[in-house]
């Protein structure tokens, strides 16, 4: 699947920017950019209007249900994502903890993604 792909690249983009020190407007950039791609191909699956914006979404209880963690992880991580901000001695403390979960939540959604891509055609 090409949305697996996409979905991929974006995390990969994402824990560069979390072992980096770019600034947390690049983390939540390419956050938002990982979710928005999973979730309009999720929508897109289960022939729903794609977000135009990344936001919380649902699916019908009765979608398949990888789709369904798919999209609960992209939730998680939608909300995470609210509280990344510049590292700072105040804050630093929830600061890792923020990440911490993220790159957990990260590390959930690859492992669904990879377990549900499509064969190559060059494995036939």
């Amino acid at each position: 699947m090409i949305m697996n792909e996409a979905c991929l690249l974006y995390i990969h983009k994402v824990r560069q920017v979390a072992i980096g020190i770019e600034p947390a407007y690049l983390a939540r950039t390419r956050l938002g950019r990982l979710i928005l791609a999973c979730l309009r191909s999720v929508a897109a699956e289960c022939g729903l209007d794609e977000p135009a914006l990344p936001s919380r979404f649902e699916v019908q209880p009765n979608a398949p249900k990888w789709l369904r963690e798919v999209t609960e992880r992209c939730n998680r991580i939608y909300d995470l994502s609210r509280f990344i901000s510049q590292p700072s001695e105040p804050l630093e403390d929830r600061w890792k903890e923020v990440w911490s979960s993220l790159l957990l939540e990260l590390d959930g959604l690859e492992q669904l993604l990879q377990s549900n891509r499509a064969p190559s055609p060059l494995a036939s």
